[in-house]
C-alpha cells in the first residue's frame, strides 16, 4: 500500500478517536491532531509490558510536505517528543507521549 493510500485509510479510521488535547489511549485505538497545515495521529501497541508507539504527520488537503512516520520502543515510565512546525502559520506544535504501568498517556502544546 502506497504511504498516501495508507495515511488515508489511518485518517478514515481516526475518525472513532476522541479529538482532544490530552488523551489516555487504550492499544490500537488512534488520536488525530489538527495543526493547522497538518494532521497528526498516534496510536500504539502493548507487548509484553512495552509499548510500541506510532506517530504519523503528514500535510491537510491542499498543502504540501512529505508525511513522516515515528515509531518509538518504549517502556512504562518514558516519554518523548514531535515537534512538528508549521511554515504557514509559523507557529510549531508539539505532540508529547507518556508511558506509565497502566497506559500511554498523549499530549498537544
Amino acid at each position: 500500500m502506497k504511504t498516501t493510500q495508507w495515511f488515508g485509510v489511518m485518517l478514515g479510521l481516526s475518525l472513532f478517536a476522541t479529538q482532544s488535547f490530552a488523551n489516555d489511549l487504550k492499544p490500537l485505538q488512534i488520536v488525530t491532531f489538527d495543526l493547522g497545515a497538518h494532521t497528526a495521529m498516534v496510536f500504539y501497541e502493548e507487548n509484553n509490558g512495552e509499548y510500541e508507539v506510532t506517530t504519523t504527520v503528514g500535510p491537510n488537503m491542499g498543502y504540501d510536505g512529505p508525511i513522516t512516520r515515528h515509531v518509538v520502543n518504549m517502556s512504562p515510565g518514558q516519554d518523548y517528543s514531535v515537534s512538528v512546525g508549521n511554515d504557514v502559520e509559523r507557529t510549531t506544535s508539539i505532540i508529547r507521549v507518556e508511558t506509565s504501568d497502566s497506559g500511554v498517556q498523549v499530549a498537544m502544546k
